[in-house]
């Protein structure tokens, strides 16, 4: 995406900004705006002080995609994980049990 100011914008582009916008009914002036282009197609619009920040997020519309290695979970793994589950519902359990005594 680029960011045009409304002089820079082609007559069609100008049509789209005055059917999205409405800027004639609502009385907001159209040049006071950069216009976030797409191709032909108008996307959005910022006011003109804020251009860095349309052209920040024109840079980073991109996703990052970060691979992860392979991982191939065995019986042992299962076994070592349910048995670790199971200590810590033990340890929690003794914990709230040893607490009900000093309360009762």
């Amino acid at each position: 995406m680029i960011a045009l100011s409304y002089s820079s914008l082609s007559d069609s582009q100008r049509a789209q900004v005055a059917y999205l916008f409405a800027d004639h009914i609502f009385g907001t002036d159209a040049g006071a705006f950069v216009y976030e282009v797409d191709s032909e197609e108008i996307k959005g619009r910022v006011l003109a002080g804020q251009q860095s920040q349309v052209a920040q997020r024109a840079r980073t519309a991109t996703p990052k995609v970060t691979m992860l290695q392979e991982v191939h979970i065995t019986n042992e793994m299962t076994m070592q994980s349910m048995s670790a589950m199971n200590a810590l519902a033990a340890s929690v359990a003794n914990q709230i049990y040893s607490l009900n005594e000093v309360h009762a």
